[in-house]
């Protein structure tokens, strides 16, 4: 059965995947899991993370093997959600870390609130801060932040990438 496995399209090993056939889904991982590990691997330069994106990578693959279409390629569609799971990450670790900053600057008191995170905004152009501001912030979708800045939804995606890249750049000391 393994060799028959081995012959067989991802296509055709996520079909038998779908139906209850582990061993379609331990051919998948196989031929998969390296590339998969490497292109975390690359964005990340962190083993524990990677590691952490990585096992969040395969429990998405298998919640989400029933949505898989296999009359469309498959190797898209598992970096699809490679790529999702390290933003999932990137977003968390930047929840984390700007509630780590707030709880430690701000004095305990039971009416401490967490609602809106403090976080120095300044070095962006305004559309990006309100970009950003929404989505983060206020936990809008691209689609409603789109129809609030008069723009399109691609266009808020790369809004708000940019507008934490020079974040990022700012934090580390670096001039944006």
């Amino acid at each position: 059965m393994a060799t028959e496995l081995s012959l067989m399209t991802d296509e055709e090993l996520m079909e038998l995947y779908q139906s209850g056939n582990e061993l379609a889904f331990n051919a998948l991982y196989g031929r998969y899991s390296p590339k998969v590990y490497g292109f975390i691997r690359k964005r990340l330069r962190d083993a524990q993370a990677t590691n952490d994106v990585f096992q969040l990578v395969f429990t998405k693959f298998h919640k989400a093997r029933d949505q898989f279409d296999s009359s469309l390629p498959f190797a898209p569609w598992i970096f699809t959600i490679t790529r999702t799971a390290l933003l999932d990450w990137h977003k968390q670790k930047f929840r984390l870390n700007r509630k780590t900053e707030r709880i430690a600057a701000e004095p305990v008191t039971e009416e401490s609130s967490y609602e809106k995170p403090e976080i120095n905004l300044s070095p962006l152009p305004e559309i990006q801060r309100s970009a950003i501001e929404l989505r983060y912030f206020d936990e809008l979708p691209y689609e409603e932040i789109a129809l609030r800045l008069k723009t399109s939804p691609a266009n808020v995606r790369q809004l708000v990438s940019r507008g934490l890249n020079r974040l990022r750049l700012a934090m580390n000391g670096r001039t944006p």
